[in-house]
């Protein structure tokens, strides 16, 4: 029986307009009266526009940012989980990302957007998520100065050209996710969405059996693949749609109300 619910956000519950629809409201609304927790898993940071999001779902305490680095509880305003890089891990990744000239980077930290260049992305964070931004030099960053979470930024074409050559040791050492088409995100290697979930679930006294997430990209994968119903967007990667239990409708046809309708009764 299904207890807790992680949702992303972006190509799952909002539609390709960025809309989140009424059908999505009232199903995520439908799965609380049934007394089962409800928590959204992002790659977005801890912001007021989430705090936002949660209020209009009916939603008051977990949730998962920044691809599992924060897990945050919005009722009592504390930091559940928190698990980020350094400013030395910071200047690794660009030394890596010089060789690709056409990409810019930003990084975060709770909630502000760290930057060199100032481009569409970065406004687009402020825009979109209402955090703060901060114009540094990357270099100048101690070794020990706490980030969140670095990203490259680009067109499709640019950050499909860097996963290729994304090396091994890099591989090896942080956990490289796209959250989006345009984004390349690096994160502690202990990090990962699904790691954010299984936080929540244990403290609440939940097994894997007792979870269902739904999501479509890289970085739901492991959300998708760990929990005991694991649902894929009908728009996800075929990845993510490689290791789910279902496919659900595609977030253009409300696919996250589908799919608690389908297994919540």
């Amino acid at each position: 029986m299904v207890k807790l619910i992680g949702i992303d956000m972006d190509g799952t519950l909002l539609d390709p307009q960025s809309k989140l629809s009424e059908e999505n409201i009232k199903a995520i609304k439908y799965a609380t009266s049934k007394g089962i927790d409800v928590v959204i898993a992002s790659g977005r940071p801890v912001c007021e526009s989430m705090r936002d999001y949660y209020k209009l779902l009916g939603l008051k305490s977990y949730y998962v940012g920044f691809n599992g680095a924060v897990v945050y509880d919005f009722e009592t305003d504390t930091i559940l989980y928190q698990k980020g890089i350094t400013g030395k891990d910071v200047k690794e990744l660009e030394k890596f990302k010089s060789q690709f000239s056409s990409v810019n980077s930003h990084a975060f930290i709770l909630d502000t957007v760290l930057y060199e260049v100032e481009d569409y992305y970065v406004d687009l964070e402020v825009k979109v998520n209402y955090v703060k931004k901060k114009k540094i030099k990357f270099n100048d960053l101690a070794d020990d100065f706490p980030v969140i979470k670095y990203m490259f930024t680009g067109s499709k074409v640019d950050i499909d050209n860097i996963i290729n050559h994304v090396p091994e040791e890099l591989k090896e050492k942080y956990n490289v996710v796209r959250s989006a088409t345009y984004y390349l995100e690096f994160v502690n290697k202990e990090v990962d969405k699904a790691r954010g979930i299984e936080i929540i679930a244990q403290k609440k006294g939940l097994s894997k059996e007792e979870i269902m997430t739904i999501g479509d990209e890289g970085n739901d994968y492991l959300m998708v693949k760990e929990a005991g119903l694991g649902i894929a967007m009908g728009n996800a990667r075929q990845k993510v749609k490689d290791v789910a239990k279902d496919i659900t409708e595609s977030n253009a046809n409300n696919g996250v109300a589908h799919a608690i309708y389908k297994y919540i009764k």
